[in-house]
């Protein structure tokens, strides 16, 4: 049997998206996004969690293979590494302690935990979803749809943000939506993508 959401409006399905985004909801903001692409971020971010995890493992194993004075002082830094940055994987991801537990997550707890993490609910300063010192994104509102094919549309909104030293400015962004078996699913682009959120946030 179909879902509920395979026979919303597309519209509907953005509106609700970029709600629950806007308001931090962010396992009801991935269950809205394109099967595909969840699976595509979940193995980017997997592979780069283990790499990371990887390297100590091989840290570890050169001990004692050079010599003595460069291996302790590589095998010092290295340890130091991991006594101030703690659990990597917990850093980088929302209630997970290690890369096992990181495994186990779906798809879309897999971003929604990620999103959790980079937008802190106790920060009044740092709403879901907007670049730290930069910009606060007040609102996303639709503008229209461009209809690519039967089974792929892009919609046009728009974005009002806050910008601490300048005021009220306004962005319009477009959003690739997908239709699947489950209804009509959102694509991630350059307002919504965490990688690019978070690479403009540490700049």
């Amino acid at each position: 049997m179909a879902s509920s959401s395979a026979r919303q409006p597309l519209a509907t399905v953005v509106r609700a998206a970029l709600a629950a985004y806007d308001s931090g909801r962010w396992a009801d903001f991935a269950a809205l996004v394109d099967p595909t692409e969840l699976a595509e971020f979940r193995e980017e971010h997997l592979d780069n969690e283990e790499g990371w995890e990887q390297g100590f493992a091989r840290m570890d194993a050169r001990h004692g293979v050079i010599p003595a004075d460069v291996d302790d002082f590589f095998l010092e830094m290295w340890n130091e590494a991991r006594r101030t940055a703690g659990s990597l994987t917990s850093r980088q991801f929302a209630h997970v302690n290690n890369i096992e537990s990181l495994r186990k997550l779906s798809p879309a707890e897999f971003l929604a935990r990620y999103l959790e993490v980079r937008n802190p609910p106790e920060d009044p300063d740092h709403p879901p979803g907007a670049p730290a010192q930069i910009a606060v994104a007040v609102h996303r509102e639709l503008i229209g749809e461009v209809p690519e094919d039967d089974e792929l549309v892009h919609v046009v909104y728009r974005v009002y943000y806050d910008i601490r030293s300048v005021g009220s400015v306004e962005a319009v962004h477009v959003l690739a939506v997908r239709k699947g078996p489950d209804g009509w699913r959102i694509m991630l682009n350059e307002d919504l993508s965490p990688v690019l959120a978070c690479a403009v946030r540490e700049t």
